[in-house]
């Protein structure tokens, strides 16, 4: 599409339905760089998810991993779902690692999404939001994606004890 010489059409109506409640593949979109949350100054990681459900639905869900004690759960959750068996528990992980990211985002999985109201400026909407990251859990069938065995090929990327192949 040529910006300097576009045609403008009458807009679509898009509707942005959320998937029912229920298990959905979905593949990472982005991972952005490392912030804090505004009230408690915790490291925080926002990443954007596409999840794909019956006849080619596709929702784009947001999730903050904010490095928290009470938050723990939600990071081991997905890195167990995207690393599978791979990962034992006390590995060091290092979410910073440039190669780290670049092999997080070709991963897939598998999470529950449920459905939260949200209140709008003008007007109040529901949207999903990740319930629980699922491992060992094949991908919902006749989905668009197909997730692949969790541990997939990494590539080298900072690791505490190199006498596996986990990528961290």
């Amino acid at each position: 599409m040529d910006p300097r010489n576009y045609t403008y059409q009458e807009p679509e109506e898009k509707s942005f339905e959320p998937l029912p409640k229920g298990d959905y593949p979905f593949i990472l979109l982005e991972v952005n760089a490392m912030t804090t949350t505004q009230k408690t100054g915790h490291a925080m990681l926002p990443v954007k998810f596409e999840f794909h459900g019956p006849d080619d639905h596709k929702v784009h869900v947001y999730e903050n991993f904010v490095f928290s004690d009470a938050a723990a759960w939600k990071i081991n959750q997905f890195l167990k779902c995207i690393c599978g068996g791979s990962i034992d528990p006390g590995r060091k992980v290092d979410f910073e690692s440039p190669d780290f990211i670049k092999w997080i985002m070709k991963q897939r999985g598998t999470a529950r999404l449920g459905i939260e109201r949200v209140q709008g400026k003008t007007k109040d909407y529901d949207r999903n939001k990740i319930e629980t990251f699922l491992y060992d859990k094949p991908a919902v069938k006749g989905s668009t994606v197909s997730t692949p065995p969790a541990k997939a090929q990494p590539p080298s990327a900072p690791v505490e004890d190199e006498s596996d192949d986990i990528p961290f």
